[in-house]
């Protein structure tokens, strides 16, 4: 049971860094176009080139929250140990006690 915990916990924080790094992928890439949007905004007139920069400034704005390094880094809580939540570390014992196979 002892190893089932550490083995939800792992496989929960590898889950939050997965999603960690796709969400920093999408941001960096977001800024990436963000990027060719500036320049084409430089070869705009005046009217479309105002439409654009605040369209612009709301992306950036979006990038930022995307991207987790924004924000703490810190370890996520771990998560609840709960029968169902053990069962796909147990190898098929019962969460529910050591006299029990879990089928």
């Amino acid at each position: 049971m002892a190893k089932a915990k550490v083995d939800l916990r792992e496989a929960h924080r590898a889950k939050i860094l997965d999603r960690q790094l796709n969400a920093w992928r999408e941001a960096e890439e977001l800024r990436a176009y963000l990027e060719a949007m500036r320049r084409a905004i430089g070869a705009m007139e005046h009217a479309a080139a105002e439409a654009a920069a605040e369209w612009l400034a709301w992306a950036e704005q979006h990038a930022a929250r995307l991207d987790p390094l924004g924000g703490r880094l810190t370890p996520p809580a771990d998560p609840e140990a709960t029968p169902e939540a053990l069962k796909p570390f147990l190898k098929g014992w019962s969460p529910y006690g050591p006299d029990e196979r879990w089928y």
